[in-house]
């Protein structure tokens, strides 16, 4: 009797079924469509790159001056003008059409605590509309009037940075030369824009 249970103990477990398969057609057979039964559609556009080159440019020019306290550091305040001008392809010099024309005065307090470590002064910089709208300009960055910025020079390189929205991160702004009192600075690009059609003949 012990023997037969210890018989029945050592047999295996039956196969389980295998799984069921299922087909792509209603007969039961694997169907399997033939490589061109269903032709793609051909690309019938040249075979040439496209033409990426924009049909129309705004030229962003931006120029001024500060004025520092005193020729020798350290520098407690400044004053000065900035101009920013925009035109749209070609400018004709005689009669000058700019899309943006904006004047601002600067006034600007000394900045001691910062984070520009290049800076060899920064100053909070106000911006007072004098002539010309910032909403005619391109320029996403145009300072709106009362805008303050915190702006820093660095005779290093040349350049004033600018503490881009508050964030401690300083892009540099623009190419700037410092003598004596005057610092200088001016900035140009050009940017592609697409221009409405008017409907006009």
């Amino acid at each position: 009797m012990v023997i037969a249970t210890l018989l029945a103990a050592c047999k295996t477990a039956p196969d389980p079924e295998p799984p069921v398969t299922t087909n792509d057609s209603e007969t039961g057979d694997v169907h399997i469509l033939p490589r061109d039964s269903y032709p793609l559609p051909t690309d019938s556009s040249p075979d040439i790159p496209p033409n990426l080159s924009p049909s129309h440019w705004v030229t962003l020019e931006q120029t001024g001056t500060w004025l520092l306290s005193s020729s020798t550091a350290p520098f407690t305040s400044m004053s000065g003008d900035l101009r920013i001008r925009e035109y749209v392809d070609d400018l004709d010099t005689a009669v000058p059409n700019y899309e943006c024309d904006v004047t601002y005065a600067l006034t600007g307090e000394a900045v001691t605590q910062h984070s520009c470590s290049a800076c060899d002064f920064v100053f909070a910089v106000e911006h007072y509309v004098q002539l010309g709208s910032p909403v005619d300009c391109h320029d996403p960055d145009v300072p709106l009037d009362g805008s303050v910025w915190n702006m820093g020079f660095d005779s290093g390189t040349r350049t004033i940075y600018r503490n881009y929205g508050g964030t401690g991160l300083w892009l540099p702004w623009y190419d700037a030369t410092k003598s004596g009192a005057t610092v200088t600075f001016d900035w140009t690009a050009l940017l592609a824009i697409e221009v409405e059609d008017s409907g006009m003949m």
